[in-house]
């Protein structure tokens, strides 16, 4: 029960294996020599406030040395590792699959909020506020 309430009023993010590309002779920021390192791209999925799911059209890269999965962050990558991830990116994008869908959650907090405003319009033609003189003859119905 806590995990939903939180879920509603935070913006989660998971993320899918798209593609994974192993380059062979690379430098490697973390111990500076050439080493293997994988190429990892990922499709983020932004749940918002549990009413929204948001799939952008690029997706997320990681880069990781294959010796012990270490992952290297993106402001020490290096320019032959930023050449290589935009070629990766040129294949894989945009990401396949819906760019917003609403969920089930998202789908009953819309229907509750028309029920609500039709519930109004409907009070406000009954007590004559709008609609004119018809609304009176509504009302006695």
């Amino acid at each position: 029960m806590a995990n939903s309430i939180t879920q509603l009023v935070s913006l989660t993010c998971t993320e899918e294996p798209l593609h994974s590309e192993i380059h062979e002779a690379m430098l490697c920021p973390l111990s500076g020599q050439v080493e293997p390192m994988r190429l990892q791209l990922y499709a983020q999925h932004v749940n918002s406030y549990g009413i929204f799911k948001r799939i952008p059209r690029k997706p997320v890269a990681r880069y990781f040395r294959t010796a012990d999965d270490a992952e290297i962050e993106r402001a020490y990558w290096t320019t032959e590792m930023v050449k290589a991830y935009e070629t990766a990116i040129k294949g894989n994008t945009p990401v396949a699959g819906p760019r917003v869908r609403v969920t089930t959650y998202g789908k009953v907090v819309i229907c509750f909020l028309l029920i609500a405003l039709a519930f109004l319009i409907y009070t406000a033609y009954a007590k004559g506020l709008i609609g004119g003189s018809d609304a009176a003859a509504v009302s006695m119905l």
